[in-house]
């Protein structure tokens, strides 16, 4: 993807642009400068030439009005199943809540069903607390993964699409 996409290629949070033009993130609170955002090679910040592919990517953070995971421009809404917020960095019922809600969302409800709490405690239980991001298939690949080495009944062919 090129182009300025506005966001902190760390954490996913909007950027708001302040004096000189620099790009300050107030969720990693540090400023940014990509090549991708215009900066030139000299001032930018290493391996920024092109912009994530955001809709691709989950990405969860703690903003002062709570924590926020969503994948592209969409916010993710907790399903109510565990919990009703999202959590992450440890193994309790909100970050249960995250790995329903993520894997859910991306490999669909029979496959989350299977190894959500897995998931829980191989992942989101060691998601740093700020901020995180993975892919839509970084997820595919441990759900894969998993389903291989659990020798479940389901098959990768029952990931939605």
């Amino acid at each position: 993807m090129s182009g300025n996409c506005g966001r902190c290629h760390q954490c996913g949070a909007d950027l708001r642009i302040v004096q000189d033009g620099e790009e300050w993130c107030s969720v990693c609170q540090t400023y940014r400068r990509y090549r991708s955002h215009g900066w030139s090679a000299a001032a930018s910040d290493p391996n920024s030439e092109t912009c994530p592919d955001w809709s691709r990517i989950i990405v969860g953070r703690r903003e002062r009005d709570g924590v926020v995971v969503e994948l592209g421009d969409r916010d993710l809404l907790p399903s109510g199943r565990h919990s009703h917020d999202f959590e992450w960095g440890y193994g309790g019922s909100g970050p249960a809540e995250t790995a329903w809600v993520v894997l859910e969302t991306v490999v669909g409800r029979e496959v989350a069903e299977v190894c959500y709490q897995h998931f829980k405690w191989g992942i989101v239980a060691h998601l740093p607390r700020t901020c995180w991001q993975i892919s839509v298939n970084q997820i595919r690949e441990w759900v894969c993964r998993f389903l291989r080495d659990a020798e479940t009944p389901i098959g990768v062919e029952a990931m939605a699409a």
